[in-house]
């Protein structure tokens, strides 16, 4: 069984299966300062048992494509994965330099039929010429043991410096799988984020 967890506005598919009807309502405490912590936190609130993976859509993608989510999902329940999250091009040269735009480096060229390794997440800029570097979306699956080995770590020097907790999972050996998504959403992160996307969903509305 998959378990969703949305922690921000977009709606989670209905073919991915059960969700919780008001996650907000069962977020985290004051003492979990991570997401990776607020998501172990609804699960044991929830109560949910035989939960195989755990869904975790960050709120500053509220416009993430329904169709790469249920892609994560088919990769990782056939390839097994403890951790998954997707990707996708870069098609705006100042998402390359922008630090406020996490990339992502894998190990081959991410296509739609393969679920290669991360190697690296990070904020500094790139160059057209870095190979297999993409943009980081903002969501997680994990497979329910090894997300209770991923809360139970300490944080990582890396984590703290670049502010992104994937880097404690890489820091501890454990492997992060990419999807490619087709679809690159707006990460809510400045002024002019919010703005985009407000403009975005007073349209659709």
């Amino acid at each position: 069984m998959f378990l969703g967890l949305p922690l921000g506005v977009a709606p989670l598919p209905a073919e991915l299966g059960p969700f919780s009807s008001n996650p907000a309502s069962s977020a985290s405490t004051r003492t979990h300062c991570l997401l990776i912590g607020r998501t172990s936190s609804m699960k044991n609130k929830l109560n949910i048992k035989d939960i195989d993976f755990i869904l975790n859509l960050q709120g500053d993608e509220p416009n993430i494509n329904k169709n790469d989510i249920i892609n994560l999902n088919n990769f990782m329940i056939n390839s097994n994965s403890g951790i998954g999250t997707l990707a996708a091009e870069i098609k705006n040269d100042k998402m390359l330099i922008d630090q406020n735009i996490v990339k992502v480096i894998t190990e081959t060229k991410l296509e739609k039929n393969n679920f290669p390794i991360a190697l690296n997440f990070t904020r500094d800029g790139f160059s057209r010429n870095d190979q297999n570097t993409y943009h980081h979306i903002g969501i997680y699956s994990y497979k329910t043991s090894t997300l209770k080995k991923f809360v139970s770590l300490d944080q990582t020097l890396k984590e703290k410096k670049n502010r992104l907790e994937q880097l404690r999972a890489l820091d501890n050996n454990l492997k992060i799988n990419v999807a490619l998504a087709n679809f690159s959403p707006i990460g809510v992160d400045t002024k002019e984020d919010y703005l985009a996307i407000k403009k975005i969903m007073e349209y659709k509305s």
